[in-house]
């Protein structure tokens, strides 16, 4: 994948449980801490070319050196890429984040090689996302384009300090 759109540099996992699946990156694996947030929505967000209104998935981030651990537990009950995964293949890795410096120029790629979006959308923080279905050909290889934005970075640059800084005890950081 590195080949076609860059390095990899988030694995994210479909969780029905995420204060446990914490728990056991952090006690477990020594991952943490995670920030937590409860309640992520979307500014605009479509699943299967629909748009989705309301979508609504509990969403924790921690680092493991430059690997951003993400864990999504989907809240509310409309369908996304994370009910579809959980219904069909449980809990699990459910994809691998690259980040896109040049959203235009990815996407044009993606077509090129035959990818459509399954589900894709916008942040309230102005980022883009995609995620492309090739969980059908291998589970838990799903591809999701993150934009790269000044906000993203800032986020992701507490995570990563967060991590470095971290005494083992505290879990999760909300917001």
């Amino acid at each position: 994948m590195s080949a076609f759109f860059g390095p990899i540099i988030q694995v994210g996992y479909v969780v029905r449980d995420i204060e446990a699946a914490m728990n056991h990156w952090a006690h477990v694996l020594g991952v943490g801490p995670f920030i937590y947030k409860p309640d992520v929505n979307f500014a605009e967000i479509s699943y299967r070319g629909a748009t989705v209104e309301g979508m609504t998935s509990a969403v924790a981030h921690a680092f493991s050196g430059d690997l951003d651990i993400e864990l999504i537990q989907p809240v509310s009950d409309g369908p996304s890429i994370y009910r579809d995964f959980l219904a069909e293949f449980g809990e699990g890795m459910q994809h691998l984040g690259v980040l896109v410096t040049d959203w235009d120029a990815q996407m044009e790629k993606a077509r090129e090689l035959n990818w459509s979006p399954l589900q894709e959308g916008l942040t309230h923080q102005g980022v883009r996302f995609a995620y492309f279905d090739n969980a059908s050909r291998h589970p838990g290889t799903m591809v999701e384009f993150i934009e790269h934005t000044a906000g993203f970075d800032a986020f992701m640059t507490r995570a990563k300090k967060a991590a470095a800084e971290w005494n083992g005890r505290d879990v999760f950081i909300t917001r």
